[in-house]
Parts: C-alpha cells; sequence; structure tokens
C-alpha cells in the first residue's frame, strides 16, 4: 500500500463502490462525488478539507490532518476509524458512525446543524450500538437523532455518543426505542445515551382494569 501526494484536489466521482487502501498525504483536499459509497481505509494525512457533495464516505482508517469535513444535502459521513478535525452537517446530510455496529472517533468539533446523526441498535447484543466519540464540541441542537432498532431493546442503557463540550439537545427524536428515553448527562456528563424509562407506559391489560374501574365509578355516581 503505496502513499499518493494530494497538493491539489483528488476527486472520487463513480456509480460503484470503491475501496481505497491508499494513503493520502500533501496538502490537497478531497472531494466524494457520485452516488456511490467510497471507503478509504489507509492512513491519510492531506492537510485540507474532505467535502462530501454526493453518496456515501466511509473513514476505516484514519485521517490525521486536521482539515474540515463538510457533509452536504442527502450525502453521508460514516466508518469506524479515526478523523482529526472538524466535521460539520448540512441540512439533509447525515452522519452515521460505522458502517454496521461500530464506532467513529472524531478529534475535533462536529456540528450536527440541522442534519441528522443515523444511530443502529441491537439488543441481541450487551449495548450493541453504533458509537460516536467528539473530543472537543458536540453541537447538535438543530439536529435530528434516527434510530435504527435491528431487535427489540433490554439493556438498561445504551451511550452513543461521548463529547468533551455539549450544545443543545436534539431538535427531533426520530424512531424513539418503547420504553426508553434519552439521557444528554448520562453517567455524570460526556456521554448520550438511550436509557430505560423509569415510567414505562402502563401495560395494556393494567390498563383496560384502570378504564374498567373508572367507567364503574361514573356509573355509580350517576345512579
Amino acid at each position: 500500500m503505496g502513499d499518493i501526494k494530494n497538493d491539489g484536489t483528488i476527486a472520487f466521482h463513480r456509480s460503484d463502490a470503491v475501496i481505497f487502501n491508499n494513503n493520502i498525504t500533501g496538502r490537497g483536499s478531497l472531494v466524494k462525488l457520485g452516488g456511490a459509497t467510497l471507503t478509504l481505509t489507509g492512513n491519510n494525512s492531506y492537510e485540507g478539507n474532505t467535502n462530501v457533495n454526493a453518496g456515501t464516505l466511509l473513514i476505516n482508517g484514519t485521517h490525521t490532518g486536521g482539515g474540515r469535513y463538510d457533509v452536504m444535502p442527502s450525502a453521508t459521513l460514516g466508518g469506524s476509524g479515526g478523523i482529526t478535525g472538524d466535521v460539520r452537517i448540512s441540512v439533509k446530510g447525515t452522519l452515521s458512525p460505522g458502517a454496521s455496529i461500530e464506532s467513529l472517533d472524531v478529534e475535533g468539533n462536529v456540528n450536527l446543524g440541522p442534519g441528522t446523526l443515523y444511530i443502529e441498535v441491537d439488543g441481541r447484543g450487551t449495548g450493541s450500538i453504533d458509537l460516536l466519540n467528539v473530543s472537543n464540541l458536540f453541537a447538535i441542537g438543530e439536529a435530528m437523532v434516527y434510530f435504527d432498532v435491528l431487535f427489540a431493546l433490554d439493556d438498561p442503557a445504551y451511550v452513543f455518543a461521548t463529547y468533551g463540550e455539549l450544545e443543545g439537545e436534539f431538535a427531533h427524536v426520530a424512531n424513539l426505542p418503547a420504553g426508553y428515553r434519552l439521557d444528554y448527562n448520562y453517567l455524570g456528563g460526556g456521554q448520550i445515551a438511550l436509557v430505560q424509562d423509569e415510567n414505562p407506559v402502563i401495560p395494556e391489560p393494567m390498563a383496560l382494569g384502570l378504564i374498567g374501574a373508572a367507567l364503574f365509578v361514573v356509573r355509580k355516581r350517576r345512579r
């Protein structure tokens, strides 16, 4: 696996999925075009920005160059590796840690803006959930979090994000698993988790019993 020096702009514009194993170095930038998935597995150090304009970019290696990642509308950034630099998500853009249930590390700030954090969670494993680790500021006040539940949950808590500093709470929560709520300061802070609700909805048989009792009281009063 050799190095590719980039002092300009590397553009990937493919309609098929590509796995790129080389290390990218230099002062240049990278642009992801096309609707397919590009997977970068190398230890990249290019210093310019990374623009995800279309499709999906998976960082399964590392990128230590320090440039900013910009994810445009309808595009997705994910992977199971590590990024050193800030990440900014545009409206209708998506940040999706992992390629399946895995973790993505960002050494920098993450601004979800009006975009979406997409989280897969699977109740068949202990704490089996995507994880986004943000070392600095995690800004979520305009964003949506969407939970893709692969199997019913049963653990007391599922941590899906860690942060150095948190700004805001999710403006929208989509597909929240039944019986769970969000804890933005789980175990004293620095973590966002799905936690089992301490005041769950009354099970249907009990609820029906209470409704029947209430109707009986009403009838007695009418007599």
